[in-house]
């Protein structure tokens, strides 16, 4: 394996949490590793800390979940709190970022559009 794969690989390798833990918190588990793993490998490989940094921050928002279902969007927004925290996304962003859940989440609530029977 060439080192830029092993460097893939390593950013998605995602340690697993308990069992019991709830989809939100697995997702943010899965979001810090990424970001402490991305932000290590690149100390290790001698960039600037600042550099460290901004992989770290892409590496956390690439494994934030996909907000295609009701729990997904949940552990979507409970990401977006934790990266708050982190600093990764600022208070702007952040704001976008759960507006965009929000809708996300009421178009997951709304019913369906039925379908007419055809005869």
């Amino acid at each position: 394996m060439t080192t830029a794969t092993q460097t893939i690989a390593t950013l998605y390798a995602v340690t697993s949490p308990d069992a019991d833990s709830t989809p939100a918190n697995r997702a943010i588990a899965a979001a810090i590793t990424a970001y402490h793993r991305a932000r290590e490998l690149k100390l290790a490989a001698g960039e600037h800390p600042m550099r460290a940094r901004l992989a770290a921050k892409t590496a956390y928002r690439l494994a934030m979940p996909v907000m295609d279902t009701k729990e997904g969007i949940r552990a979507y927004i409970a990401c977006v709190a934790q990266g708050m925290n982190l600093e990764v996304f600022g208070g702007a962003e952040a704001s976008q970022m759960l507006y965009a859940a929000q809708v996300a989440l009421s178009l997951a609530k709304a019913d369906p559009p039925k379908r007419e029977a055809t005869q």
